[in-house]
């Protein structure tokens, strides 16, 4: 028959056991809560970011067509002929396309600076 002290060492180790069972337990599980609440903040932070993204897709959408308002307005000189393209894109300046005869119904234009068709 075992000893008083032998008994109670006994179950002092399986409570023990068993205590550290349920902490581990415990950190597990706050463990899962925390990373739980740092994916909730990181999708609030992500929701925010997409707001902002919307804000500025808005804006650039809105600066677009005021510049292709404004660019379709500049593609004529004064006297309504077409201007080139390619300077006013690379160079920023305006020169006018001259008319080419192309024998056939495709409009082709030579422009007067650079030469391009």
């Amino acid at each position: 028959m075992p000893s008083k002290t032998k008994t109670a060492a006994k179950l002092l180790k399986n409570e023990l056991s068993r205590l550290e069972n349920t902490l581990q337990a415990e950190v597990k599980k706050l463990s899962g809560e925390q990373e739980q609440e740092k994916r909730q903040t990181r999708l609030r932070a992500i929701a925010e970011e997409i707001v902002d993204l919307k804000g500025t897709l808005s804006e650039y959408r809105d600066r677009f067509k005021d510049w292709s308002n404004k660019d379709m307005r500049e593609a004529f000189d004064e006297y309504g002929r077409y201007r080139c393209p390619r300077c006013w894109v690379k160079h920023a300046v305006h020169f006018s396309l001259t008319p080419l005869d192309s024998g056939d119904d495709i409009d082709n234009f030579r422009c007067n600076k650079c030469g391009s068709t």
